[in-house]
């Protein structure tokens, strides 16, 4: 941007009562500083859409709204109403030229402050908090699966929004800038421009809470499926962002977004599912968290691909039946996900699951009751080591690391049943009841050939892991008792 030189005169522009055409925002104030002192915004005429502009001051010779394709001047301000057939389509800053009738000023940067008008309730809305991160900088992958998305025709009662950053460079496919978060809908084969904002860190909680209220409030719907898209490292977060560090939303962050946007919404309902396009997030503790504001939840034991899901595979299903069952939905993300993988082809390692979370309570107490007792056996043993290499050492291990030569410290739920139960030392701790909890709450897992017989969730043991060992606390997991043996044995921050 240029520095346009000398001091800042503020200049009102009063927009009252202006609805933008054929767009979702209502524009409702216009702030506007003139050139001195300010800065040049020229990138941001890609937003110019269609507007009308009502102007309430008259001590003006002319303004000019201007970029490299559009230029609208008006002459008189007695009251008049600028009228233009390529408007703004979004709030954000633009750029006027002003001519005083006195002197002339090059140009003013100016804020339009706008409200979005909520739609009509829709049988569904699909939210997808896609940060590109380098996924996309690196490979375009967000780009390709934002191309999927955009290839089905949705129902005027099937939404679908996304908002986008956490990448320092997107292809120039859609126009999504690096330097703004953006919000869209998808719309006629297109994806439409919402609202821009400010560059934030997508691994805050507060950025993900102001888009689940943005989404609860302006597109409403009987169900409500969520994504989140981008790297995944199972208790370690979801969503690293490359412009701010790597910077990732943790289990306790999702848990304080979701909350606070319930509460500011006054939902009370929960939604119906939460995905994850991410390696690594079906493990127990995410499931118990996510409980408490979704029904379902579909989610990867194990490393994804950088492609990730199918979505033209299971989103054509939705838009032409808007009133599928929920559960028929997510098996079909499931297996259209491995069918992307590779099938029936021998390297193929995907997995992807479908936990029902109105049975994860009686996980968790079956769960935290073993812990109790093996707590109280490897206290009086002294046998943490035996522990971890008679039983962890049997149980599959998620998310190999080529550099380190190490797993990621999540391993598969039934393998642990099953080594527990055969066990010497720990066979008389019960985890029957587990196994009963467990076939209640996966119900649904696909897997390629090279990965048969994980169970479809796992659990954390910090004995192994390149991440993990300051990812498992407290305010990660409700898993108490299981905690607590990690943090005096295992490797996690509190040990």
């Amino acid at each position: 941007m240029t520095k346009l030189l000398g001091r800042a005169l503020m200049i009102g522009i009063a927009l009252i009562g202006v609805t933008s055409c054929g767009s979702k925002t209502n524009i409702r104030s216009v702030k506007a500083t003139d050139a001195h002192d300010a800065y040049y915004v020229g990138d941001v005429f890609d937003d110019l859409n269609e507007i009308t502009v009502i102007a309430t001051t008259n001590n003006w010779d002319k303004i000019t709204i201007s970029s490299d394709e559009y230029s609208y001047t008006l002459y008189d301000f007695s009251n008049v109403v600028i009228d233009t057939s390529k408007p703004f389509e979004a709030v954000g800053n633009y750029t006027l030229a002003v001519s005083y009738k006195t002197y002339d000023i090059k140009a003013i940067t100016i804020s339009v402050l706008g409200s979005q008008q909520s739609k009509e309730k829709a049988d569904y809305t699909i939210m997808i908090y896609m940060c590109g991160s380098n996924l996309e900088s690196k490979y375009n992958l967000a780009t390709a699966n934002l191309r999927e998305i955009v290839s089905i025709e949705y129902p005027n009662n099937v939404n679908v929004i996304i908002e986008t950053g956490g990448a320092n460079k997107w292809s120039s496919k859609y126009g999504i800038r690096a330097s703004k978060l953006s919000r869209y809908h998808v719309e006629n084969n297109n994806l439409v421009l919402d609202n821009i904002l400010n560059d934030a860190s997508m691994g805050e909680s507060s950025t993900l809470q102001s888009f689940i209220e943005w989404g609860l409030n302006y597109y409403p719907a009987n169900k409500v499926g969520f994504i989140f898209w981008n790297h995944g490292g199972g208790m370690d977060g979801v969503c690293y962002d490359e412009r701010h560090d790597m910077d990732m939303l943790t289990n306790a962050e999702v848990h304080t977004a979701f909350a606070n946007a319930f509460t500011s919404t006054n939902t009370t309902e929960k939604l119906e599912w939460v995905g994850y396009d991410a390696c690594l997030m079906s493990v127990a503790d995410v499931a118990e968290f996510n409980s408490q504001y979704f029904n379902y939840m579909v989610s990867s034991q194990e490393l994804e691909p950088g492609d990730g899901w199918d979505y033209d595979g299971w989103l054509d299903n939705l838009a032409e039946n808007p009133q599928i069952e929920t559960e028929t939905l997510l098996q079909e993300i499931c297996d259209t996900y491995i069918e992307k993988c590779g099938g029936d082809a021998s390297y193929n390692d995907g997995q992807l699951s479908v936990l029902d979370l109105s049975n994860v309570n009686s996980f968790l107490s079956a769960w935290e009751s073993m812990a109790s007792s093996l707590t109280t056996y490897i206290n009086s043993q002294h046998d943490w080591y035996n522990f971890t290499s008679e039983i962890i050492t049997e149980c599959h291990a998620f998310g190999y690391d080529e550099i380190s030569d190490t797993y990621c410290d999540v391993f598969d739920v039934q393998d642990f049943i099953y080594a527990m139960g055969n066990s010497v030392n720990y066979g008389t701790i019960d985890v029957s009841s587990i196994e009963t909890a467990l076939n209640d709450l996966v119900i649904y897992n696909s897997c390629g050939p090279a990965i048969q017989g994980v169970c479809g969730l796992s659990f954390f043991c910090g004995i192994d892991g390149y991440v993990y060992q300051n990812s498992y606390t407290s305010s990660n997991t409700n898993f108490t008792n299981w905690h607590n043996l990690n943090s005096s044995y295992g490797r996690s921050e509190e040990h």
